[in-house]
């Protein structure tokens, strides 16, 4: 019989698993308002009159204006703004993350896919927007695209935690726990702090057998957030039926009933707490 583990999902539009885990969007780099260079080429080659100016002027207001919406998360602000500096350049590659962003959060999938598209013709190099579209593409039910799609991220940027981390979740849910330590491994030397990170590594672990590695992982996932309902979930099962710690697991046990268990959980504990009683 297959081992239930719950598996927490990293995923980020940057910067996935199934449709009850939670998706995290990420922004990228910053916008900027610093402009000055392209504004002296504009002049240089254009001439300084009026109307030229004028739509050097709009270009800064449409960036500051979105730089300033995004700082402040108002999605509808960001909508505006990207719109506005779309309409002086087509080819801005941050309006059109924007914009894809703004999609995305929607659940408007392919039009999320559409502006992350366009954005990465102008910045091909971004790690950010393949990890993105591989999220699109997973909200389309797309997973073998998703996964080229997080593995062309972690090739552009090998310390993209975040990629790392997707490409991860969705190796866990396939069940290849190999190729899922050695992504999981590769986040968490870039984020030592993440819970769901610390978690899924040590579900690949424990299916490898590499308990102990595996005990030291959901510790450290359990300082960091005491009340992890998964986690108690995972470590208990590591404790009963793997290290054979069933007075230990039963603690984890009972402080997940305490907490409330999912549905899911449920018949599994139960199982547990009987495999605890007859050792």
């Amino acid at each position: 019989m297959r081992k239930q583990f719950f598996v927490l999902c990293s995923f980020v539009v940057l910067s996935a698993c199934s449709s009850s885990q939670k998706q995290e969007l990420v922004e990228g780099a910053p916008l900027t308002t610093d402009t000055s260079s392209k504004v002296e080429s504009m002049r240089s080659e254009h001439g300084s009159s009026d109307s030229r100016d004028s739509i050097v002027a709009g270009a800064l207001n449409g960036k500051s204006s979105l730089a300033e919406s995004v700082r402040s998360g108002n999605d509808e602000a960001i909508f505006r703004s990207a719109t506005q500096v779309l309409a002086q350049n087509p080819a801005d590659h941050k309006a059109l993350f924007a914009l894809g962003m703004y999609h995305f959060k929607k659940g408007q999938m392919l039009a999320a896919q559409y502006f992350f598209f366009k954005a990465l013709k102008e910045n091909p190099s971004s790690s950010e927007l393949h990890n993105n579209i591989g999220l699109t593409y997973l909200g389309l039910k797309e997973k073998r695209e998703a996964v080229k799609s997080f593995k062309k991220a972690i090739e552009l940027n090998p310390n993209d935690a975040i990629a790392a981390g997707n490409l991860g979740s969705l190796y866990l849910e396939d069940r290849d726990f190999t190729k899922a330590a050695i992504v999981l491994e590769m986040a968490l030397k870039k984020n030592s702090k993440d819970v769901k990170l610390l978690n899924n590594y040590a579900v690949a672990l424990a299916n490898k057998g590499k308990y102990d590695q595996a005990q030291s992982l959901y510790k450290d996932a359990l300082k960091l957030s005491p009340n992890g309902k998964e986690v108690l979930f995972n470590y208990a099962i590591l404790l009963i039926e793997n290290l054979k710690q069933n007075q230990e697991g039963i603690e984890m046990i009972n402080k997940l009933k305490f907490l409330g268990p999912t549905e899911n959980m449920r018949a599994k504990i139960h199982v547990l707490e009987t495999k605890a009683q007859l050792k």
